[in-house]
């Protein structure tokens, strides 16, 4: 089997750890492996989040394919539904890499700026009476929407799995109906997320610049 860890509908147990490793990758700044699109990548993975449409997305460097290395040294997204078999490695990144647009709108997890711990402590003091009203706001406005994205994840595999069991079954119209309603639970999720994602992207944004935190790379 080319994906061992890939189930019908998807698994929410392996889903919500693959959400907690890839915030432990990005935050020990290891490097990862996994596979996508049939390939063995290894990356540097550098920030955790959503895009605008509500999609989770990793930003990685990609540094090779496989043990063997060879891939084109580049900035990719990967969507994690696309991510399998992920392994954190205990090896540090590689260093700067050039800068980037990044596709992610909202950070769950991400790298921060290298500058010294006397000089992040002395921004903190000037600016902490101003910005901590803000911070809060975003920490639990990201918190939020990061609570979605699983839960969305969770009612498509739910959904997923029902319509692949009842799909040879002459399906009754009580079960019908379960699964409409589910689907309409999953729309409404989906709208939700998407509906978060601009104003705490901007809310990020903001407290990012206001803080001298130069971010994601």
């Amino acid at each position: 089997m080319p994906y061992p860890d890939r189930v019908v509908g998807g698994c929410v147990t392996e889903r919500v750890t693959l959400d907690l490793r890839l915030e432990e990758a990005v935050r020990r700044k290891r490097i990862i492996r996994f596979v996508h699109d049939r390939k063995q990548i290894e990356a540097e993975s550098r920030s955790y989040g959503v895009r605008e449409d509500g999609t989770p997305v990793l930003l990685a460097y990609e540094t090779g394919h496989g043990a063997g290395g060879g891939g084109q040294k580049a900035w990719k997204a990967f969507p994690l539904d696309e991510m399998h078999g992920l392994v954190v490695t205990d090896r540090p990144w590689g260093g700067a890499r050039p800068s980037a647009p990044s596709p992610v709108a909202v950070t769950f997890t991400g790298e921060r700026s290298a500058a010294p711990e006397i000089d992040e402590e002395a921004d903190r003091l000037r600016t902490s009476d101003l910005l901590e009203p803000l911070r809060r706001n975003v920490d639990e406005m990201v918190s939020k929407l990061r609570h979605q994205v699983l839960e969305l994840w969770c009612l498509e595999a739910r959904a997923a799995r029902l319509a692949y069991r009842l799909s040879n079954l002459t399906c009754p119209p009580v079960l019908a109906s379960v699964l409409a309603a589910v689907e309409a639970d999953r729309v409404r999720v989906a709208q939700e997320i998407r509906g978060l994602i601009p104003t705490i992207s901007v809310l990020q944004k903001n407290s990012a610049q206001s803080s001298g935190d130069a971010g994601p790379a």
